[in-house]
């Protein structure tokens, strides 16, 4: 029989072996965003990553987050970049995301569109809120 160990050894164990794989270390993975939510107390963004028959969890802190050119949305197709941690308390392994880019659009156009949606939400394209320009002779 094998040696008995605690669950908190287990998920130690396996931590240590993650962290020291230099192959999960600036690893890239290519998904779908899906419940992308930002806490709002400490900034950082929550999310999963998936694939047609997969799904990888992530986190991203906030320091990381403040650097994002443009709002991650659920169904967006994504380039995660980061490291593979276990979250120990949970068993879970996870991406600890330090950036996203979006696939098959830029980043420029990303924010194009949600600065569009963002000002059209505010009535900002409203035909009728509109003022009249008078010219002046």
């Amino acid at each position: 029989m094998s040696s008995v160990i605690t669950v908190s050894q287990l998920n130690r164990y396996l931590a240590s072996k993650l962290r020291s794989d230099l192959k999960l270390k600036g690893i890239a993975v290519k998904g779908e965003i899906s419940n992308f939510n930002i806490h709002y107390k400490s900034g950082h963004a929550y999310f999963t990553v998936k694939d047609s028959s997969s799904a990888l969890k992530a986190v991203m802190f906030s320091s990381s987050v403040s650097r994002l050119k443009f709002v991650p949305e659920d169904g967006m197709s994504v380039l995660v970049m980061g490291n593979i941690e276990v979250y120990e308390r949970d068993g879970v392994y996870q991406i600890i995301a330090t950036e996203i880019a979006p696939l098959g659009v830029g980043v420029m156009h990303v924010q194009l569109e949600q600065t569009k949606k963002k000002l059209e939400k505010m009535g900002v394209f409203d035909v009728n809120k509109k003022k009249k320009i008078t010219l002046v002779t």
